[in-house]
């Protein structure tokens, strides 16, 4: 039954890769100051942030079901808005795979596997939104979580070839101010690669690390190692167009800081001794310039 399950997660839609960008309008590639920009954000806003033909394409592509037409106002136009992210602001896959100047292996910090997803196309914007969309069969809405998830990955056994199914709640976007990382749309973009990454058949583990009653990936092969790699290529990338945006460069570095301290049970040692060194406090531009690719 083990064997089944996997193979079953690994062959659901067995087909070849599409490229979902070809034919997207040039303003899917449009930074959206409004959105990345802590200043300018209007947290009850509930439109578009983004271009109105860029979310119409998106739309048409993304394979939203009927639960979305109860959802609260807005938050399906953050979802989109998440996947235009995905696109518009660069990623840059650094020289050196290193993670805070870390690369104990010789192959780098971040596992083959991941490195190939992100150089599967011609840019790791458009390989990583491909990777995502080709991931999942149905994305729905529920209004909460159980267990406080944002969002959820599942595969509905039911039907013949199995459904992959993301599940976004209410939690995915809040209107709250202040320095919650639902309201920054790299959070909620980085939070699409995650989910994704389950339908790879990863799953998550008890902690190791932590005893908060959250759960753990063994490493970064993980949905939180794909995680953690998008907001490291996202500074590595959109290191200057954010330059002087204190807020969301320490919130991303954060993620990234925590995250990694927190949710991967095991770290090569040079990583964990460089986290167990530092705390989240110290971080802001100039530290992440000192030790993390801007």
């Amino acid at each position: 039954m083990k064997v089944f399950l996997l193979f079953l997660f690994l062959c659901v839609g067995c087909v070849a890769p599409q490229d979902w960008t070809e034919g997207l309008p040039k303003s899917c590639w449009k930074q959206s100051w409004q959105v990345g920009l802590q200043s300018k954000l209007v947290p009850d806003q509930t439109g578009l942030f983004i271009e109105k033909d860029c979310a119409d394409a998106l739309t048409a592509i993304l394979p939203f079901d009927s639960s979305f037409e109860n959802a609260p106002q807005g938050l399906k136009n953050r979802v989109i808005e998440a996947f235009a992210t995905l696109l518009a602001y660069p990623l840059r896959i650094p020289e050196k795979n290193q993670l805070f100047g870390i690369a104990p292996q010789i192959g780098g910090v971040f596992p083959t596997s991941l490195m190939q997803v992100a150089r599967a196309s011609t840019d790791p914007n458009r390989a990583l939104f491909n990777y995502v969309v080709n991931q999942v069969d149905v994305i729905e809405w529920r209004e909460k979580s159980a267990e406080g998830f944002t969002a959820h990955f599942g595969v509905d056994l039911t039907e013949t070839q199995g459904v992959r199914i993301m599940t976004v709640y209410n939690s995915y976007w809040t209107r709250d101010e202040g320095l919650d990382s639902t309201i920054f749309p790299f959070f909620r973009a980085s939070t699409l690669v995650h989910e994704a990454r389950h339908s790879d058949g990863y799953f998550h583990l008890g902690c190791t690390t932590v005893h908060d009653g959250a759960d753990c990936d063994s490493d970064l092969s993980g949905p939180y190692g794909f995680q953690l790699a998008y907001l490291h290529f996202l500074l590595a990338g959109s290191g200057d167009l954010l330059h002087g945006d204190e807020i969301t460069l320490k919130k991303i570095g954060y993620l990234i800081f925590r995250r990694s301290k927190q949710r991967i049970n095991h770290l090569p040692k040079e990583l964990r001794r460089f986290l167990d060194s530092h705390d989240e406090t110290e971080i802001d531009e100039a530290w992440l310039r000192k030790y993390q690719e801007l």
